[in-house]
């Protein structure tokens, strides 16, 4: 009997594990550029394009920088355009607060752009990422997009 238990728990657990791995959405991803450290002007707009697989899930899409954490410019706003597959088009901005040291001496700046989106099309978004500081950010070295 003690091998019918051990056995149960074991499909139990799979199961679990199973049914997890389903509700995760399968398509995450980031997209990530690198932009001069020396200084990121607010002339130099950044591109980056997401190839989404998914367009059933919601999904949370994030601004996310790596800086230098001893010069991170905090708050700093990005403005932020997308152009979806069928060239519909959103814009907005966002506020990147540092989260978390990622390696050394560098920091993650996050910032939520738009929480429960719908990417209702599959393919690419191109995705455009800028600011409007007067002077160039300095010890930042890439931005990007992240989808969770």
């Amino acid at each position: 009997m003690r091998s019918g238990r051990s056995n149960f728990r074991g499909v139990a657990v799979a199961l679990v594990a199973l049914v997890a791995m389903a509700c995760e959405p399968k398509h995450n991803g980031a997209v990530v550029a690198d932009v001069s450290p020396a200084g990121w002007s607010a002339d130099q707009t950044v591109e980056l394009r997401y190839h989404n697989l998914d367009s059933l899930t919601k999904r949370r899409i994030w601004v996310v920088a790596r800086a230098e954490a001893d010069h991170a410019h905090s708050p700093l706003r990005v403005d932020v355009g997308c152009v979806a597959p069928d060239s519909a088009q959103l814009r907005g901005s966002v506020v990147l607060m540092p989260t978390k040291h990622r390696g050394g001496s560098f920091v993650e700046l996050r910032g939520l752009w738009i929480d429960q989106a719908v990417p209702a099309l599959k393919g690419d978004y191109l995705f455009t990422l800028g600011h409007t500081e007067p002077e160039p950010i300095e010890q930042l070295w890439s931005v990007g997009i992240e989808v969770e």
